[in-house]
């Protein structure tokens, strides 16, 4: 198909399409040889930098501990013996309340129980996705009932 010819002289005038292809490619070759570049480079970093570096553990902040008055918790003893099998127990902070997590033989099942620490209300289930900051950790030793 060809084009009037004053139609094909007004396209020939602003840019011929060889030269066009040519300033296309060369452009496509830069942005596409950085782009290789800077992989190639940030696949060295990865290699020459130890692993722990590169994971970033050390930016993420352990939360600070919230001071709580133990007089209006409850019986720490008295909430695990009120768990079947209840060995562990976590203080932990749910949605700013504190919150008694206690567990059931956590080597052998996974099964938790909550308890609101203030009001001794249950708040099942508790999960690994429920937000909790400031967790604190203590082992009891269950004593003969």
């Amino acid at each position: 198909m060809r084009l009037p010819a004053g139609i094909s002289e007004t396209i020939d005038l602003i840019i011929p399409f060889p030269l066009f292809a040519r300033r296309l490619h060369k452009w496509l070759a830069v942005g596409v040889g950085i782009q290789a570049a800077i992989w190639m480079l940030s696949g060295l970093y990865m290699t020459a930098v130890h692993i722990d570096i590169i994971h970033g553990d050390y930016f993420v902040r352990s939360p600070a501990p919230r001071a709580v008055a133990a007089g209006r918790l409850a019986d720490p003893v008295a909430v695990t013996r009120a768990v079947p099998g209840g060995e562990t127990l976590k203080l932990v902070w749910i949605m700013d309340r504190p919150v008694y997590v206690v567990a059931a033989n956590p080597v052998q099942s996974r099964s938790m129980r909550g308890q609101d620490a203030r009001s001794r209300h249950r708040r099942d289930p508790i999960s690994s996705s429920s937000p909790t900051t400031g967790t604190s950790a203590t082992k009891l030793s269950r004593a003969p009932s």
